[in-house]
């Protein structure tokens, strides 16, 4: 008895030595921690946690691995020294739940710890989006003279840095908000995609061209019968014009048709296919004359375009495309018309009268004006924590510490209108509390805007036309909670605009009971190019 009493004590003593060993941290320890978060329990996931710590001559490397976490807005990375913990990444390292496009099933994190010693302890913290947090630790380095090549881990911040402004889209108020046509069904789609054609990709709204040598290029079929070319989008057939009514296009012929770009998550290009039908395809209309008059008077123009312009061929032409809104009857668009042989010279500035009675006339005289949209939208953050239907998940801009900043270019603005212009803005909420930020437009604040938790907070500020000025106007959005974390969704300046061309091009709303004269061209070849309400196009004849 006196024996087995014995070699129980000696068991227990061996036993609180392994207990009292396995709570001691590890040098170069892999500790895996499973944690659940509860802040958002409908996409809150289970995740593993393995961290590796080495440390060198020049510093410290610690590296983790996380399975891809909703809701993980990051991490922060805590050094221990002498009984004083210190913050190591200057500010939040972004996680899984704002992922720039390289997200994957396990996701690895490193960071470079510089000022770090092999007598240096560890702590890595969690950060969800509903703003708990998990601390792990400590974790004692490894030795090693060399460290592995690392790639350091992305700050939310230097996310934020890296945005690429978008280009900036402008046309009439309403343009920028078109509904797409519903498209046929998919079997007929692929009925039309299955035949011999040509595909034209359209990334921008506007009024395009392409040639019989771009169709040759291409390697499409020139020997059909001109009449019978049919376009198709989605697979609905879309109206084009034709310089030729039958037989083979020849060497100077061309197609020309009012494409729509696409703006969706998985591409910016709408496809169109041109194809030799059966029947003949729709034609669009022309109606109406422009009569240039035979000594056109000197017009009130910008001096940017006093001087004389040489007209040049162009495979592909543009006119900026517009929608209707409210009341409107028509839009209408003028370009410089480049279907002539030779070139075309002006002497002097021209001017435009467009008459309810759908004529347009060469002529001189004052400008009116009309509501014009500029708009800056990002998409470069894919947002895959939030929850929000059928609505996107790719944001901008990062709206962390220093302000976000972006800018719009304002042309022909009427300094002088009574009317009043607006701003809208839309964000999205990102961290788990109430979100507030206040908006700037040229250093003079319109208002805040106030929305909740990981929402879409959007609002529209009234702003006097006289805070506006021609060319660079600056929009700021300044977060008030030092805690508070947003995404950058788009900004649209919407201002009274002089009836005036833009490198001999305009796009413009007008009601059919109103006229308006157009000044600012540079050559008296124009086109006009009128959309109706009904979707009809409609070109007077150049």
């Amino acid at each position: 008895m006196k024996r087995a009493s014995s070699e129980t004590q000696i068991g227990i003593a061996a036993l609180t030595v392994v207990l009292l060993w396995s709570m001691l941290p590890m040098a170069g320890a892999q500790v895996t921690v499973r944690a659940q978060d509860s802040s958002l329990a409908a996409t809150s996931l289970a995740h593993t946690t393995e961290v590796n710590v080495l440390a060198s001559p020049t510093g410290v490397l610690i590296e983790w691995r996380t399975s891809f976490l909703l809701d993980n807005l990051g991490f922060n990375i805590y050094r221990e020294q002498g009984g004083a913990r210190t913050q190591v990444n200057g500010s939040i390292i972004a996680g899984s739940a704002l992922n720039a496009g390289q997200g994957t099933a396990i996701d690895t994190y490193q960071w470079f710890d510089g000022t770090g010693t092999l007598d240096s302890r560890y702590y890595l913290e969690d950060l969800s989006l509903g703003g708990q947090t998990n601390l792990i630790g400590p974790f004692i380095p490894g030795w090693s003279i060399t460290l592995p090549k690392t790639r350091p881990a992305k700050l939310i911040s230097e996310i934020a840095a890296q945005a690429n402004d978008s280009a900036q889209a402008e046309g009439p108020a309403g343009s920028l908000d078109h509904t797409e046509q519903t498209p046929a069904a998919v079997q007929d789609q692929w009925a039309i995609a299955a035949q011999p054609g040509l595909k034209i990709g359209v990334k921008q709204n506007g009024w395009y061209r392409v040639t019989q040598a771009d169709m040759v290029a291409a390697g499409f079929d020139i020997s059909g019968d001109a009449k019978n070319l049919r376009l198709f989008a989605d697979g609905r057939e879309v109206p084009i014009e034709v310089t030729r009514d039958s037989g083979q296009l020849g060497s100077s012929d061309f197609i020309e048709f009012y494409g729509t770009g696409l703006d969706t998550p998985t591409t910016d290009t709408h496809v169109y296919y041109l194809v030799n039908g059966s029947q003949p395809g729709l034609r669009i209309t022309v109606f109406g004359e422009i009569h240039p008059s035979a000594d056109p008077a000197p017009a009130s123009t910008p001096s940017d375009v006093s001087a004389p312009v040489e007209a040049s061929p162009a495979t592909i032409e543009r006119s900026w495309g517009f929608g209707l809104f409210g009341d409107v009857s028509f839009g209408v668009s003028v370009l410089k018309d480049e279907t002539g042989s030779q070139p075309a010279i002006a002497s002097q500035p021209q001017t435009l009268s467009i008459a309810p009675d759908n004529h347009a006339v060469v002529s001189s005289g004052s400008a009116g004006s009309f509501l014009y949209e500029v708009e800056r939208k990002e998409r470069f953050i894919y947002f895959s924590g939030l929850l929000n239907g059928p609505a996107e998940n790719f944001f901008g801009d990062v709206i962390l510490t220093a302000p976000v900043a972006k800018t719009f270019s304002v042309n022909s603005l009427q300094i002088d209108s009574q009317g009043t212009a607006y701003l809208r803005i839309g964000l999205q909420g990102v961290s788990g509390q109430s979100h507030s930020v206040n908006v700037f437009l040229n250093d003079v604040m319109v208002g805040s805007l106030s929305f909740d938790v990981l929402t879409y907070g959007e609002q529209i500020f009234n702003v006097p036309v006289s805070q506006l000025r021609e060319g660079s106007n600056d929009i700021k959005i300044v977060k008030t909670s030092s805690n508070d974390l947003a995404l950058f969704s788009y900004a649209r300046l919407a201002y009274p605009r002089l009836y005036r061309a833009s490198d001999d091009t305009l796009s413009f709303t007008l009601k059919s009971t109103q006229s308006a004269t157009i000044d600012g061209f540079t050559t008296p070849n124009l086109r006009v190019l009128v959309f109706l309400i009904q979707t009809r196009r409609r070109k007077c004849i150049p």
